[in-house]
């Protein structure tokens, strides 16, 4: 069931929401835990009403919950999230998806995926859910009045508005149960599970709070990581020099952003990123210097500051109805502990700049299915160790260049220089493109 059928079918409905098998497959009973904040307080914006407008509500209302148990629970519905739940319950446990956030709701997110990405979702079946996404075919890079385009291949742009809720629905459409607008907190264990609360977030809750006890518990709530007050050593840190995201929407635009290019300004206190979505609507997502972000006055007046002076027009942009998130590049002490995963944000964060994020969420969400699977059927905690390490060796190898990037960028003198190289001779940045899109 695509997640436009599955809009027709909600006419706005809010609750628990379950594959094609109904409330008694699965287990599909109970509601589940959801995704911790991702936003800082002090920037989070109220979007619901331009959401509803632009995506499918995926929602169908049902009874509430009878069983306060499932061999998994998944705690955020990104990318990561939805394709964990998904590959879980293909491989026929009971799985609860849980999201803080009501959907449809809208994620700061540059919206591109590289072509490692689509490549990594054709692999799992979900090619189709990149229908309307828009082909990239440039990357146009912009410092001090000067730019340079680069050709880029394979990879596509979709709202995360769009992608999350068509994720969503491939989930339930192989039995996984959805529910919105929950918190949730990762508890002790026992014995043979995990205790997970869940607090809502929307007055008409069935409940103000309910437990959950879970065989294992994958995180994929993003980069906040508050749910864990029993294992302290998965809450991520961010580094000392890291950016704030911020990001933003603007349904008209500049005729000047033409579809299928990413534009990135860049400037010594951070970068923005604009390029069109599937319906025209120009999407903004940045990385900033707090301090720099303090001196202008807000997240829209030092985003529309840095594309002035790149050289692209920034009319309207510091008037949008900006959203911040907490520190960036960031990194948990640890990814794993006893019957708990960590995955996407989650498990560590470093700026992406053509879509490699993406592609990091889904990889490490396929490379986790099978190890979580093993875990809910039977656990050994040897388990936390082979997850520990094939996330640093994999997907800790291939955010170094991006790591290496976000520090380039802060520095003037280098972006202009390689813009000077780049003009004459685009084909030099092939071999950084190649190793950004494989990843």
């Amino acid at each position: 069931m695509s997640a436009r059928s599955i809009a027709d079918e909600a006419k706005g409905g809010r609750g628990v929401l379950t594959g094609p098998s109904g409330p008694g497959s699965h287990d599909s009973g109970a509601r589940e835990p959801s995704e911790s904040s991702l936003l800082a307080p002090e920037f989070e914006t109220a979007l619901d009403e331009e959401c509803k407008t632009r995506a499918p509500a995926i929602r169908r209302p049902l009874h509430p919950a009878e069983h306060a148990s499932c061999d998994v629970v998944v705690i955020g519905a990104g990318p990561a999230g939805a394709i964990s739940a998904l590959l879980l319950a293909r491989s026929g446990l009971s799985v609860r998806l849980v999201e803080r956030k009501r959907f449809p709701r809208r994620k700061v997110c540059g919206a591109c995926l590289s072509e490692a990405a689509v490549g990594a979702l054709r692999a799992i079946g979900l090619g189709d859910v990149l229908r309307d996404a828009v082909p990239l075919s440039s990357f146009r890079l912009a410092s001090r009045g000067r730019s340079a385009s680069v050709p880029l291949r394979g990879g596509c742009v979709l709202s995360r508005t769009e992608f999350d809720a068509a994720l969503v629905a491939e989930a339930m459409n192989v039995g996984a149960s959805f529910e919105d607008g929950v918190t949730a907190e990762v508890g002790p264990s026992e014995q043979t599970a995990r205790v997970v609360t869940l607090h809502a977030t929307h007055r008409d809750a069935a409940s103000a709070e309910r437990k959950l006890h879970a065989h294992v518990v994958v995180f994929a709530a993003g980069l906040a990581g508050t749910a864990f007050r029993h294992d302290p050593e998965l809450r991520s840190r961010p580094t000392k020099l890291a950016h704030v995201g911020a990001g933003a929407e603007m349904p008209s635009a500049s005729d000047f952003y033409t579809p299928g290019t990413i534009f990135m300004a860049t400037h010594r206190a951070g970068y923005v990123g604009l390029t069109r979505t599937e319906d025209g609507a120009l999407n903004i997502a940045a990385a900033l210097d707090a301090r720099f972000v303090s001196a202008e006055g807000s997240l829209g007046a030092a985003a529309a500051k840095i594309v002035r002076q790149a050289g692209f027009p920034n009319e309207g942009l510091a008037e949008l109805d900006w959203t911040g998130t907490p520190p960036l590049t960031r990194q948990p002490a640890s990814v794993s502990a006893d019957r708990l995963f960590l995955v996407g944000d989650a498990a560590g964060y470093v700026e992406p700049f053509t879509g490699e994020g993406m592609g990091w969420a889904i990889a490490a969400a396929t490379a986790l299915a099978p190890i979580a699977s093993a875990a809910s059927r039977e656990w050994s905690p040897a388990l936390i160790d082979t997850w520990t390490s094939h996330y640093r060796r994999s997907i800790g190898r291939r955010q170094r260049v991006c790591r290496f990037l976000a520090r380039g960028l802060r520095s003037p003198l280098l972006v202009t220089a390689a813009i000077g190289v780049l003009r004459p001779f685009p084909a030099a940045a092939a071999p950084v493109l190649r190793h950004l899109a494989a990843s």
